[in-house]
């Protein structure tokens, strides 16, 4: 931890008093001039939203009435309060508040002193809303702050308050409030009631006056105990380290977060966060539509994380989820125009990434994958990610060790994906991944090429059948672009090529048909063949498989948006004596599915 910065704003002794000598004198001028005058109802609404809006940082508007006075305390009242930020479908107003009551010792502010007697906010709601293009109510519309003009909005908290020797605050109220959070890229709705905080002094306090919110809240359902509290407040203005404590407590987890932070230049601190869920099953239901399959087990997440005014580094990650563990860091700094670099690595024994894709039809229709991708894009953001596992699952496939390395950009919303395989089907194998997302779409390029890897767990994985055995090359490059899972299956579009060597046939219907005797396998030297995609059928003109008495040469397609087969096929009698020829011997039809299919004579 640095050690405090004197604050520019600080000034002489002699200047100090000079300029509170002028203030007082100026002030009690205007407060006498002003005691006879009667203000209008209108004006002293107007001048209200004016303190409130800057307050808040975004435009208000006060539909009740409103109250204002300077002496002998300074007095602001108001009902009715609402932001003018929204109030669409998509994105609905930010705030109402149908009550605030804000009272402070007038004369200490001529002293650099802030004495907040008090703050009392009664019910009021908080509205976060997402549009299905990830635009946030909050980040729209907000008042500009003229004190970070010409400052490339940079945060100085030091030359902010720098001027202010004290602060105290005697009670703060937050009554019977409301919180919604709306996602439409996810369709996900998280609602907090009966919100309330209420200050207070905690039993055996030592070393100065400390401060306490606790209170509770309803957050969909479930009752959540809610803590907040720190050390004396004056400290936050002198530079020294301040302790803060965030303790949330429910039946689906407990979130607690421990800090030192203190006001310098920056905003700096230092502390540690633990989350811990006893089964991520009914989090799931809980939260609404959180993972794309169903999960289970415990979920213990730790991090020590330092701030240093815009930069925010997370270190020693220690995520236990399940049976899966893993560990990493990231660093996370918001750039001067408002966008979010990011910094991470992550290690992990098994990264299951079921429970983030989802690839079914839901009862509405299909599962839009362009908005299930982007809840894992941060919003605005730009950087690199790193990551790297022993085991790569997705849904009954493992595709063993690798790593990955991701490439944000914030300009067009797009991933860049790197990927090496060290252990993918007992083979090799590295490709890029391509995403990008704009206006509710998903677009997708995928080059991938694999070495040495074994058809057996593969097609066991992928389609629950295994018609062939055998070590296999493939290679291949595809683009598709689409709104939905399926609508990217059936754009595909692309080439490849696969090579397969020593294998058999052990697909049982399709060895009765070749064999001419009971054999249950059917053994051949190579597979060879290339293919397109084109509109997500695959289809293929030269494959040809060779083995010691007997030879195949087929074309054919693969629908992948149906899962259907339909290949026409030869076999080549190469026992023929050298010079007359080979000839065709039982052409057929392979139909229907890889996990299921027919073979038809012609």
């Amino acid at each position: 931890m640095s050690e405090p910065v004197i604050s520019p704003a600080g000034f002489p002794l002699l200047r100090r008093l000079l300029i509170a000598l002028t203030a007082a004198i100026s002030f009690i001028i205007l407060a006498g001039f002003a005691a006879p005058i009667v203000l209008p109802p209108s004006a002293v609404k107007s001048i209200s939203g004016f303190v409130l809006s800057r307050a808040l940082g975004y435009p208000v508007h006060i539909a009740g009435d409103a109250k204002i006075s300077i002496l002998p305390s300074l007095v602001l009242e108001a009902t009715g309060i609402s932001a003018t930020v929204g109030g669409t479908k998509d994105t609905p107003v930010l705030f109402d508040i149908p009550l605030l009551s804000f009272e402070a010792d007038a004369l200490p502010l001529l002293f650099s002193r802030i004495h907040v007697r008090k703050l009392h906010i009664e019910k009021p709601e908080l509205r976060l809303a997402l549009d299905r293009f990830g635009q946030a109510n909050w980040r729209s519309g907000g008042f500009p702050d003229a004190t970070l003009a010409g400052r490339n909005r940079e945060l100085r908290p030091d030359y902010d308050w720098g001027q202010w020797t004290e602060l105290r605050v005697q009670s703060v109220e937050i009554r019977d409030g409301r919180v919604i959070y709306q996602n439409r890229q996810n369709n996900r709705r998280i609602i907090a009631e009966k919100v309330s905080l209420s200050s207070s002094n905690p039993v055996n306090t030592t070393g100065g006056p400390r401060f306490l919110m606790d209170g509770g809240a309803v957050i969909n359902g479930e009752t959540f105990a809610l803590k907040f509290e720190t050390g004396p407040i004056s400290k936050f203005l002198s530079g020294d380290r301040l302790p803060i404590v965030i303790d949330a407590r429910g039946a689906p987890l407990r979130f607690l977060f421990q800090d030192g932070a203190a006001k310098r230049q920056f905003y700096v601190g230092e502390g540690n966060i633990n989350l811990h869920i006893r089964d991520l099953a009914p989090i799931a239901v809980w939260l609404g539509g959180l993972f794309a399959s169903p999960v289970s087990g415990q979920m213990a997440l730790t991090a020590h994380i330092n701030v240093h005014g815009p930069r925010l580094s997370v270190e020693n990650i220690d995520l236990k989820a399940g049976k899966a563990r893993g560990k990493g860091a990231a660093v996370f700094t918001n750039e001067t125009d408002g966008r979010t670099k990011i910094d991470a690595s992550f290690e992990t024994d098994t990264l299951d990434l079921t429970p983030f894709i989802s690839i079914d039809i839901a009862k509405d229709g299909e599962t839009e994958v362009a908005h299930r991708i982007s809840t894992l894009l941060p919003h605005a953001s730009l950087g690199t990610m790193r990551v790297r596992w022993n085991n790569l699952r997705f849904r009954q496939a493992e595709l063993g060790a690798g790593d990955a390395k991701v490439v944000l950009a914030a300009e067009n919303r797009r991933i860049d994906t790197e990927i090496t395989f060290t252990n993918i089907y007992r083979g090799t194998g590295d490709g890029h991944l391509q995403i990008g997302m704009a206006e509710g779409m998903t677009s997708l390029r995928f080059d991938l090429s694999v070495r040495r890897f074994a058809t057996k767990p593969f097609f066991a994985a992928t389609t629950g059948a295994v018609p062939i055995k055998g070590q296999a090359d493939i290679s291949v490059e595809l683009l598709s672009v689409g709104g939905t899972f399926n609508e990217i299956i059936a754009a595909l579009s692309g080439t490849g090529k696969f090579n397969v060597r020593n294998g058999e046939i052990v697909a049982d219907n399709l060895v009765r048909h070749l064999a001419e005797d009971d054999r249950t396998t059917l053994a051949f030297q190579q597979l060879v063949g290339s293919f397109n995609v084109r509109s997500g059928i695959l289809s293929g003109r030269d494959m040809l498989m060779r083995s010691q008495g007997l030879s195949l040469v087929g074309e054919g397609e693969i629908d992948l948006a149906e899962n259907s087969v339909d290949i026409e096929l030869r076999s080549l009698d190469t026992s023929r004596p050298k010079g007359k020829g080979l000839r065709p011997v039982k052409p057929f039809r392979v139909e229907g599915s890889l996990a299921s299919f027919d073979v038809i004579a012609k």
